[in-house]
């Protein structure tokens, strides 16, 4: 039975391009929503992912270092190789997202679709919005569709029958 409940959840979670709407409407923002589909395009083909094989080598460091600096700890967040770097569907290091998550998360919680998108959502608002870009992380504003407002009611609706705000 719990694995019919999960395999049902599994397939009624938001895919990545739904997800990065969601946590757009979430947060107050839906104009930002075609960027976070750009990063999802970017990163993964907006497919669902974990961990990016192609980052694997940057969590030995990532981690440490976020450790080192108190934002990570050991006692309740072992280091898992390869399992800190780049993560999920909008390419997030699971290392250096610690300001977004609760305590204590695990890295693997970047995979969640839903999760990701709205790390993306305020790290996009944060370092993207109204300023030169700071990273590269930051899409081509050349590169930005333009808003679906299907994608946003339907985001609305979503929040609102699952009683979140929006």
């Amino acid at each position: 039975m719990k694995s019919f409940i999960l395999g049902l959840l599994l397939r009624l979670a938001p895919t990545p391009v739904e997800a990065a709407y969601i946590a757009a409407v979430e947060i107050g923002r839906p104009e930002i929503a075609p960027a976070l589909v750009a990063v999802c395009m970017r990163e993964s083909n907006c497919t669902k992912m974990g961990a990016h094989d192609i980052d694997a080598h940057l969590s030995l460091g990532g981690y440490f270092g976020q450790v080192k600096l108190g934002n990570l700890n050991r006692e309740c967040q072992p280091y898992v190789r390869g399992g800190w770097a780049t993560r999920g569907a909008f390419g997030l290091s699971a290392a250096s997202h610690w300001e977004y998550l609760p305590e204590c998360y695990q890295p693997w919680v970047l995979d969640d679709n839903l999760i990701s998108a709205r790390v993306a959502a305020l790290k996009y608002v944060r370092r993207c919005v109204g300023k030169k870009p700071k990273n590269s992380w930051c899409p081509n504003p050349k590169k930005i569709g333009s808003v679906d407002p299907e994608k946003v009611e339907w985001a609305h609706r979503f929040l609102n029958y699952t009683g979140s705000k929006a």
